[in-house]
C-alpha cells in the first residue's frame, strides 16, 4: 500500500511538473532573454528589441524574432542592454616567484631596512604562465564585477601567455589554452632590445661583449659601455632557446601575434625599426596614452596594433587633455582596451564603464568603443570565431546592463560566461 501511495505522489508530482512549467534538468540548459535591446558587435549590429536564445553555455539565435522553444527559460529583459561579454588581451598576474611578496634591502646611516615590493628590473628569462599561475591567488571577483569573461593572462617580463574563461567558482575551469602567445616587456636596455630583435631574426646574431651598447630606461643616446664591465646576454634570454623557438617562428611568420609592453616612447621607435624586415609578423603593443601620442607618427601605417588604457591622458609636458584612442582611430591604427590596466579597475565602482563613456562623450566613436573592448581584442588574440560577439555559435559569454552600456550611471545586472552567471549585481 506505502509503495502505491509513494508512486501517486511522484507521478503527482511529474503532473504538476507539466502543468506548472517547472523545468527539467534538460530544460534549464535552454534560456531566452527576450525584449532587451542587443548590442551584438556583429553583422547584425544593434537590436533594439530581440531575443538571445542559450543553448548549454552557446549562443544558438540572436534576432529580432527568434523561435523559442517551450521547455526554455523565459527571463524578461525589457529596459535592459545585452553585449557581449569583454575580452582582456592584457591581464597581469602573479606567477611562480612573483605570486609571493618579495623584499629589497637598504642602509641607511648604517639602519638596515627591508621593504616589500617587487623588483624594478625586467627579466629576459622566459616564463610560461600555465606552468606556474594557481587560479586561487587572483581576485577574479574585480574582474567579473567589471564584466571581463575572458582574458590573455601574462606576467611581468617575458613567456608565453595563457588564456583564461574567468569562472570565480570552478576555479579549476579558469585556464582554457595553456599554449597562448609571446609576450615581452621591451625597454630600451640593449638585453632586452636583443631578444626581441633576434626572434624577429631567422639566424639568431650575437653581440661582441666589447662593443654592446647601454641606454637608459628614459631613452636617450646610447653608449659604449667597457670591455671589462660588459658582460654576455645569458643563454636562457636567448630566442634560440628551445622553449621560444617554435614561438618565434610563429610571429615570423604571421601564425601568432607577439604582445609587446613598452615602455617609452624612444622603445616604440626602437620596435617600429626592428619591425621594418618583417613582412607578415603581427605585434600587439600595450603602452600608455601619453607614449603613444609621443609615437604616433611613427605607428600609422606600421604593423602593430596597441591595447590602452580606457581614459582620457594628459599630453606629456602639458595640462592638456588627449583622447588617445580617437585619435589612433583617426590615425586607423587598429586599437583595443584593457580594463584591468585602468586607474580605477580595483575601485569598489558600480559603473565599470565610467571612463568609457567620459572617451565616447569626448569623441570617440561609440561603435568603436564597444568593439575595442570586444571584438576587436577578440581578433587580435585570433580567438573572434568563439567569443567577442552576440553570434549564434559563439560561447555565451554575455553582460545584460540595466541601460545604455555608456551612459554614465549603467550598472552590470548579471555576467554570464558560458550561459552561466559569474556576476550578479
Amino acid at each position: 500500500m506505502k509503495q502505491c501511495t509513494y508512486f501517486a505522489g511522484w507521478l503527482t508530482a511529474l503532473l504538476l511538473g507539466f502543468v506548472f512549467g517547472v523545468p527539467s534538468a534538460a530544460a534549464q540548459n535552454v534560456v531566452a532573454y527576450r525584449g532587451a535591446a542587443i548590442e551584438t558587435v556583429g553583422k547584425a549590429g544593434r537590436i533594439e528589441k530581440g531575443v538571445v536564445l542559450i543553448r548549454d553555455g552557446k549562443i544558438e539565435a540572436v534576432g529580432e524574432t527568434v523561435d523559442i522553444p517551450d521547455t526554455a527559460r523565459v527571463i524578461d529583459a525589457q529596459g535592459d542592454t545585452i553585449m557581449p561579454g569583454i575580452v582582456d588581451p592584457y591581464h597581469v598576474v602573479p606567477v611562480g616567484r612573483s605570486a609571493s611578496a618579495t623584499t629589497r634591502t637598504i642602509v641607511i646611516n648604517g639602519i638596515t631596512f627591508r621593504l616589500s615590493g617587487r623588483t624594478t628590473t625586467t627579466s629576459t628569462v622566459f616564463v610560461r604562465v600555465a606552468d606556474g599561475f594557481d587560479p586561487t591567488l587572483v581576485r577574479w571577483g574585480t574582474a567579473v564585477r567589471s564584466g571581463i569573461t575572458t582574458a590573455n593572462l601574462v606576467t611581468q617580463g617575458y613567456g608565453q601567455s595563457a588564456r583564461a574563461a574567468i569562472t570565480p567558482a570552478d576555479p579549476a575551469s579558469i585556464l582554457t589554452e595553456p599554449d597562448g602567445h609571446l609576450f615581452l616587456a621591451l625597454t630600451n636596455r640593449s638585453s632586452s632590445l636583443d631578444v626581441l630583435r633576434n626572434g624577429l631574426r631567422a639566424t639568431p646574431t650575437r653581440r661582441s661583449s666589447a662593443s654592446r651598447p647601454t641606454a637608459s630606461t628614459t631613452g636617450g643616446a646610447s653608449r659604449t659601455a667597457p670591455a671589462a664591465a660588459s658582460r654576455p646576454t645569458p643563454s636562457r634570454a636567448s630566442s634560440t632557446a628551445s622553449p621560444t623557438r617554435a614561438l618565434w617562428q610563429k610571429v615570423r611568420e604571421g601564425k601568432q601575434p607577439l604582445v609587446v609592453n613598452v615602455n617609452n616612447a624612444a622603445t616604440i621607435l626602437h620596435l617600429v625599426k626592428a619591425l621594418e624586415a618583417q613582412k607578415a609578423a603581427q605585434v600587439i603593443m600595450v603602452s600608455t596614452g601619453p607614449n603613444i601620442f609621443q609615437a604616433l607618427d611613427s605607428l600609422k601605417g606600421s604593423k602593430i596594433s596597441v591595447i590602452l588604457r580606457p581614459q582620457i591622458d594628459l599630453v606629456p609636458n602639458s595640462a592638456d587633455r588627449v583622447n588617445m584612442a580617437r585619435l589612433a582611430d583617426a590615425a586607423k591604427i587598429r586599437f583595443a582596451f584593457s580594463l584591468s590596466l585602468s586607474s580605477g579597475y580595483t575601485q569598489s565602482q558600480d559603473t565599470p564603464l565610467f571612463q568609457l563613456a567620459m572617451l565616447v562623450r569626448a569623441g570617440l566613436a561609440r561603435d568603436k568603443a564597444l568593439q575595442a573592448l570586444t571584438l576587436t581584442p577578440a581578433t587580435m588574440l585570433g580567438i573572434d570565431k568563439q567569443v567577442g560577439s552576440v553570434e549564434a555559435g559563439k560561447a555565451a559569454n554575455l553582460i545584460i546592463c540595466d541601460g545604455d552600456p555608456f551612459a554614465t550611471a549603467t550598472r552590470f545586472r548579471q555576467v554570464l560566461v558560458d550561459g552561466r552567471p559569474v556576476y550578479e549585481g
